[in-house]
């Protein structure tokens, strides 16, 4: 049987969300053609189709018909909700992720982002609200290429959503906390970078990341906390002069291995031997 999803011309996030859901977590749904009608519209399918509904038709994934009074929906919720929530083989850092993703987009569909903080403010125009409306303009006549690009970028979200998810769950389990003359600092053994932004924004001032497998180290510091990481650098070229260190311009990042240049030389130093040149004698 052909399997087909049907959605609105020109989709929205959540209509490419819903669709993206049914696309990824289905059993058997992965091939299914996605189809586009007017907005309200039923696809008429012909026999032997299997026809699923997502933001449109009146049907079990349309929340325009689901809602009430102060409860918010979308197709992407409902589509996560009834049938991917409940996948027992989804792993549970996966699950909180998608919860997470769903959760924004049912916010962006019912137009709470102008609620949000500086909601006129430039930096919420990369989102990805924004830059599907725009495609949708853009690709009128082609919403397929809409979908394609919407995947993708949607796909791109997940990891970091999960990225973000393992963080909160790494830091709280594997990190352990110092004190520099700066300001509290955290040192970490992790391979997920996601872990120096998000600390940071927890309110640490120096963030240390070891990874456990390639043993490169990141120091990455606060810019407004007059952090200046240059006797820091010195030292830990002195003490390891073999490894490949990096003092960024900003005198905030001492780098030991980077995506952008896998010729760097590991250190041999451990997280407490890097950490004691931060804590010890900068105190």
């Amino acid at each position: 049987m052909k399997r087909i999803i049907a959605t609105h011309i020109n989709p929205d996030l959540d209509a490419l969300a819903a669709c993206w859901l049914i696309k990824r977590y289905w059993n058997e749904w992965g091939d299914a053609e996605i189809k586009f009608v007017p907005a309200g519209s039923l696809y008429t399918g012909s026999k032997g189709e299997e026809v699923v509904h997502v933001d449109t038709g009146g049907g079990e994934f349309d929340h325009h018909q689901a809602g009430g009074v102060g409860r918010l929906s979308s197709a992407a919720e409902l589509v996560f909700k009834k049938r991917v929530k409940t996948i027992k083989w989804l792993k549970d850092t996966e699950k909180e992720a998608l919860r997470r993703m769903i959760q924004v987009i049912t916010e962006i569909d019912n137009f709470r982002e102008l609620t949000w903080p500086g909601a006129s403010e430039d930096r919420y125009d990369f989102g990805l609200h924004e830059i599907v409306n725009a495609w949708s303009g853009m690709y009128a006549d082609d919403s397929q290429r809409v979908v394609a690009m919407g995947f993708a970028a949607l796909d791109a979200v997940l990891v970091v959503f999960k990225n973000k998810v393992r963080a909160e769950g790494q830091i709280k389990e594997k990190g352990w906390e110092f004190e520099s003359k700066w300001g509290k600092g955290l040192a970490i053994e992790s391979g997920n970078s996601y872990i120096e932004h998000l600390a940071q924004k927890m309110g640490y001032v120096v963030v240390v990341r070891r990874h456990p497998k390639k043993g490169f180290v990141r120091i990455t510091a606060r810019w407004d906390k007059d952090v200046d990481l240059t006797e820091v650098y010195e030292r830990l070229k002195n003490k390891d002069p073999r490894a490949t260190w990096f003092l960024h311009a900003s005198k905030c990042m001492v780098l030991n291995g980077a995506r952008s240049n896998p010729k760097m030389t590991a250190t041999k130093l451990s997280l407490e031997e890097v950490v004691g040149e931060i804590s010890e004698k900068l105190i």
